[in-house]
């Protein structure tokens, strides 16, 4: 009985454990946001060209420059952290499926 009584308890309480917020990634130098865009803008030459919705707290964006280096940040309650930079950026935009045309 104490055993369908520990089930029970895990199974009532297992949607409220899933519904909490996710936990903010761990960076070890947080930025503002201008600090970060301004040294991306000034310093690399780079742009945001898309802006994703992680959750209501986290933001993840992508910043490229026409020399093709692009960074990769992501902003929470926390600060601004770099996530990942690289070469070889290519806009594929235009290899998107039109909306209504079946492959």
């Amino acid at each position: 009985m104490l055993k369908f009584i520990t089930a029970l308890a895990v199974c009532v309480a297992m949607p409220a454990i899933a519904q909490q917020a996710p936990k903010i990634p761990k960076c070890p130098n947080y930025a503002t946001y201008e600090k970060v865009t301004e040294t991306l803008s000034g310093t690399h030459g780079q742009q945001r060209i898309m802006q994703l919705i992680g959750s209501a707290e986290v933001v993840f964006e992508i910043f490229a420059s026409p020399d093709e280096t692009w960074t990769l940040i992501v902003t929470n309650p926390v600060g601004v952290c770099g996530i990942a930079h690289g070469q070889g950026f290519k806009n594929l935009a235009d290899a998107l499926i039109p909306a209504g045309v079946k492959i």
